[in-house]
């Protein structure tokens, strides 16, 4: 398996916010980890810094974090590996100053894709982080 979130572009500016029946959903794209573990690249911590604070004006409000990967291995090792970022981001952002107790987590594997998995672009698609301000 190898799902490494790609090395195209500096991955600033892709995330897409959308209203959803739990809360406000921020997807975060092209969040590029080291291929197949959950460590991000250093290149990203900016990225991470921003979402911080975004997060931390969010008044009292949980967040909702899923991981999800492309469909390239074995069902079980793309579960493990979505839920192991879901929980290296959520440690991520409580290293920046979020209290651990307003976050959920969990992975999806490959079974949500964004995209279709016959492609690189499609793969890319399905590598992100979906953040849940919930409601």
């Amino acid at each position: 398996m190898n799902d490494g979130g790609g090395s195209s572009g500096s991955g600033g500016g892709d995330i897409d916010i959308h209203s959803t029946s739990e809360g406000i959903k921020l997807t975060i794209k092209n969040l590029r980890f080291a291929p197949d573990r959950a460590d991000l690249l250093p290149e990203e911590r900016n990225r991470l810094n921003l979402l911080a604070q975004a997060l931390t004006s969010s008044g009292g409000k949980a967040f909702l974090v899923e991981g999800h990967t492309a469909s390239v291995g074995r069902p079980g090792d793309e579960m493990n590996l979505s839920v192991e970022r879901a929980r290296h981001i959520v440690d991520e952002l409580v290293s920046r100053g979020i209290p651990a107790d307003r976050f959920i987590y969990k992975g999806w594997g490959g079974a949500k894709p964004a995209g279709n998995n016959s492609s690189e672009e499609g793969r890319s698609a399905n590598r992100r982080v979906e953040i849940t301000i919930l409601e």
